[in-house]
């Protein structure tokens, strides 16, 4: 019985091999150097059209401090997410509509088999959206919505070839909007499997448990 373990944990191991990672980016790539051009992620404005997004991290001109109006700060930038704005000189956004987004590739990768965790957060209230299909919302002008990160697991509506991730504000005051996206893992399958064929499995156990009771017959046999 004690055998079993580690022949579970074998097969584990293969299993868990056959998981690739999406390229799918948090907002900020790692920065949290004010005004820094995330190269992944970009914003539509109703007056500036779309570019590169700024990280966020000069509290009262940028980023949000919580000096007034209710609620705390936004949660701090960290190498695993930052915020990012439309505007890095001030506090002033571009106007509604107001959005941000990324862009990603399932090349080679099963779109059914997709799996994204993340934590996100919002000033003033926006919508998540995969592919554009909302799959979570924090609405309204919540303190809640900026001073913690909220925590998504996206499992469906993944398509082949490129994917879009993207917040579109459904509030928005144009005073220190911004957006933190944090993905924790972004795994899907390879389109050819590189687990064993179910044949080969079945002869790779057998040949270990017959290793392992050789090795029992023998201490048997020494006793």
């Amino acid at each position: 019985m004690r055998y079993l373990i580690p022949l579970a944990l074998l097969f584990g191991t293969l299993q868990l091999a056959n998981a690739d990672t999406i390229p799918v980016f948090s907002t900020g790539n790692g920065s949290t150097t004010d005004r820094t051009v995330d190269p992944h992620w970009t914003y539509t404005s109703s007056t500036n059209n779309t570019a590169g997004a700024f990280v966020a991290n000069n509290p009262g001109v940028d980023f949000w401090n919580g000096s007034c109006c209710g609620g705390g700060p936004w949660t701090p930038d960290t190498s695993s997410s930052a915020w990012i704005v439309d505007d890095d000189l001030g506090p002033a956004s571009g106007g509604d509509p107001l959005s941000f987004q990324t862009t990603f590739s399932m090349a080679g990768l099963n779109p059914s088999t997709a799996s994204i965790s993340l934590m996100w957060g919002v000033d003033d209230g926006g919508n998540l959206l995969l592919n554009g299909n909302v799959v979570s919302s924090l609405p309204g002008q919540n303190a809640a919505n900026w001073d913690a990160l909220t925590s998504v697991t996206l499992s469906s509506g993944f398509v082949a070839g490129t994917n879009t991730l993207s917040v579109v504000l459904t509030s928005n005051d144009n005073s220190f909007e911004g957006v933190n996206v944090r993905i924790s893992s972004a795994t899907a399958s390879p389109l050819t499997s590189t687990v064993p064929e179910p044949r080969a499995s079945v002869l790779l156990g057998t040949g270990v448990l017959l290793l392992l009771g050789t090795k029992q017959v023998r201490k048997l046999a020494s006793l």
